[in-house]
């Protein structure tokens, strides 16, 4: 984990948990004892792939926090105030 030295446990904020990169970051954090935030988005809707991936998530120790892009203050609350956040942006893979 870039930044993070070594044996050093930090919060984490993951946005993007469930994107192809994002949910080794999220294995990875918590493999390493990483208190492991992850940005749920209420627009997943009824994707049930994100969904049972974020509840996997939740049974390995990760927390799940509810924000969203288009309310600021959901962005700004207590648990989204991470000392570390990991953010993936890219395109969907074929």
């Amino acid at each position: 984990m870039g930044g993070i030295k070594s044996g050093e446990k930090t919060s984490v904020l993951v946005v993007g948990a469930t994107g192809y990169l994002g949910k080794r970051i999220v294995r990875a954090c918590l493999a390493e004892g990483h208190e492991t935030y992850v940005l749920q988005r209420p627009e997943i809707g009824l994707d049930i792939e994100k969904v049972q991936l974020l509840f996997s998530f939740k049974k390995l120790g990760a927390r799940l926090v509810e924000a969203s892009f288009s309310d600021h203050q959901s962005l700004i609350g207590r648990e989204t105030r991470r000392r570390r956040c990991l953010r993936h942006v890219g395109r969907s893979l074929p």
